[in-house]
């Protein structure tokens, strides 16, 4: 078996660079109005790719992913962490995405879910707020409350309308 080549970063310090951008990018998403979904590092050959998720109630414009990347980018060139080429992603969740936490719900708050149990029911309404890991989901004739921890999968119900 081989040696990687040098240009191969360790796991450790991977995970070290990206514990220290999360430090950073945390507060500037929150500064800007946004929840920071999910931040993921990984290196393919020669070059690192950097993946930033961000949301806000309402949802995320390409205008404010570049305006988050430009910010990052600043960060990053200041500190040059990296000794290999890199690409940098800022994006949106997406319309299909599953919803994977609560910083996600919260931005959800006023739109519509489709919400699969971990009974196998199924609860379509508008995510009313969330509180301490409970959603309030109004429905036709009231509204429900359920626990995040109750739910197997959520996404959220998009008419072709707001596509």
């Amino acid at each position: 078996m081989g040696h990687l080549p040098t240009f191969f970063i360790k796991m450790d310090s991977l995970e070290n660079i990206k514990t220290q951008i999360e430090e950073y990018l945390e507060p500037l998403v929150k500064d800007e109005g946004f929840e920071l979904i999910s931040l993921s590092l990984s290196q393919d050959m020669a070059k690192l790719l950097l993946r930033i998720v961000i949301n806000k109630i309402g949802g995320v414009t390409l205008d404010e992913c570049v305006n988050v990347n430009k910010k990052l980018s600043n960060f990053l060139e200041d500190r040059d962490p990296f000794d290999i080429s890199y690409t940098i992603e800022v994006s949106s969740p997406g319309v299909n995405r599953i919803v994977e936490s609560e910083k996600e719900y919260k931005c959800l708050i006023g739109r519509g879910l489709i919400i699969k149990i971990e009974d196998g029911s199924l609860v379509e309404g508008i995510l009313r707020s969330i509180k301490d890991g409970i959603l309030t989901i109004g429905l036709g004739d009231g509204d429900v409350s359920l626990n995040i921890a109750d739910i197997k999968e959520a996404k959220q119900k998009v008419k072709l309308s707001e596509v």
